[in-house]
């Protein structure tokens, strides 16, 4: 680790010998702790986990890390080439409803394209160009073979929702590629959120998030369930999802399997009939 205008840290290799490293600049106490860990199968891979205390805190330790730019440093000591190296930043966001308390960590990239020059806009898409990107972002818990997993899209720009995850992930055997599909979780850019039932008598609330779609697809696999369907939860929802998608205009464009899986799906919000027609589970 090389902190913004300091000395860089003790190496941490990955013998066993030597699982962690503790970073106490000038003798005082830890600023930075380096672990690492082999993870085995089925991944086969090694990971290091940097720990930082906060640059700024209402109760601050005896000690905060400097703010600014931090670089990792890696060097390959032996004789056998790296396929590839892997960085992901976690960090718990603030409470539903909460003010912001602080700024995150963000990789820093000057080639990385947040906004569009021209409208000002949020970039949708990855820049090639950038060693940042949005794939491998899906959730740690939507990596398991057999779990159905849904991303979130506006429903009226037919476009995925910047907070919905992306694949692929290193899983094996499945070896996704990204979500099952995506299901709508916005009504539009301006309009946030979809309406769903509030804690008061006849209340709603409008809300969103990849949370507000994995109930929708809950509430039609067990109308498909009951009415006699026993394909498995993700064979039903990618064929109801090319189906959609093979029914959608041609623009705007399909979204890349990393982002939408096998597509965009719109469920009814009333749950699964509407009227007194049942919806097929196709």
């Amino acid at each position: 680790m090389e902190p913004p205008g300091g000395a860089r840290s003790p190496a941490l290799s990955d013998a066993k010998s030597a699982r962690a490293v503790a970073w106490r600049p000038g003798g005082r106490d830890a600023i930075c702790k380096i672990y690492y860990e082999y993870v085995g199968p089925p991944t086969n891979r090694g990971r290091y986990l940097i720990d930082l205390v906060p640059t700024a805190c209402d109760k601050a330790p005896s000690q905060l890390a400097p703010c600014g730019t931090w670089k990792i440093v890696l060097r390959n000591r032996t004789y056998h080439p790296i396929d590839s190296v892997n960085a992901w930043i976690q960090w718990d966001d603030r409470p539903l409803g909460f003010p912001r308390t602080g700024r995150q960590s963000y990789f820093s990239d000057a080639t990385y394209r947040r906004f569009d020059e021209i409208s000002g806009r949020a970039v949708e898409t990855d820049n090639t160009a950038s060693l940042v990107r949005r794939s491998g972002t899906i959730s740690a818990i939507a990596t398991g073979v057999n779990t159905v997993v849904v991303g979130g899209f506006k429903q009226k720009e037919a476009t995925i929702v910047n907070y919905s995850g992306a694949g692929p992930t290193a899983t094996r055997p499945s070896g996704r590629s990204g979500p099952d599909a995506a299901v709508v979780t916005d009504d539009s850019s301006i309009h946030r959120g979809i309406f769903a039932a509030g804690t008061r008598s006849r209340s709603i609330v409008a809300v969103n998030g990849t949370s507000v779609a994995a109930p929708q697809v809950t509430r039609y696999l067990a109308d498909c369930l009951a009415a006699g369907d026993r394909r498995s939860g993700r064979e039903v929802v990618t064929a109801l999802a090319k189906l959609q998608e093979s029914r959608r205009p041609p623009l705007p464009s399909r979204p890349s399997e990393e982002r939408a899986g096998s597509g965009r799906i719109v469920l009814p919000r009333n749950g699964s009939r509407v009227g007194n027609r049942r919806i097929l589970c196709d």
